[in-house]
């Protein structure tokens, strides 16, 4: 299995925007680690309002496709359902780019605590370390979401196939 490189900072400024990830290069040590952890802390609040649109979105999406009564329509608008749902999986889910460099920004910072600690050292990168934590689950959280089915829609869409399979062509 061949592993793709973890993503760039440049490459997770394509699906964070409004926030200057340029902070997340910085050194992490003294004022630039102030500086990365107030970048942390704009990062989740994007995520939350990433979620928070998605989750008006997709409620919107599933109310419009439940009333489609003809078979055509149904189908049209539950793919486009289907396909924001994958859309907001390939972007925000944990096992995406941005989750996988989360995930190792938060193995970096945990190696880095631990080294801290172990050498006697004042240990500088707590804050920060949980701050990747709280990101980290908030990604969970999105891909749960993303991942939840809508009962009454898949339902209709069953519905709405044996219909079209009743149906002489």
């Amino acid at each position: 299995m061949k592993r793709e490189p973890l993503p760039t900072v440049e490459q997770l400024a394509e699906e964070i925007r409004h926030v200057d990830l340029s902070r997340l290069k910085n050194r992490l040590a003294g004022k630039s680690l102030v500086d990365f952890e107030h970048c942390l802390i704009e990062i989740l609040g994007e995520l939350f309002e990433r979620q928070r649109g998605f989750s008006e979105a997709m409620a919107e999406l599933a109310q419009n496709t439940r009333e489609e009564t003809k078979v055509l329509a149904f189908m049209h608008a539950y793919n486009v359902h289907e396909h924001e749902r994958g859309e907001f999986l390939r972007r925000f889910a944990n096992f995406s780019p941005i989750g996988r460099y989360f995930g190792a920004l938060l193995n970096r910072l945990s190696d880095l605590e631990d080294k801290q600690h172990d050498s006697g050292k004042p240990v500088t990168v707590s804050h920060a370390r949980q701050l990747v934590a709280i990101i980290n689950t908030q990604l969970e959280r999105m891909t749960n979401q993303a991942n939840r089915r809508n009962e009454k829609l898949d339902q209709q869409w069953n519905l709405m196939v044996n219909k079209s399979a009743d149906t002489p062509a």
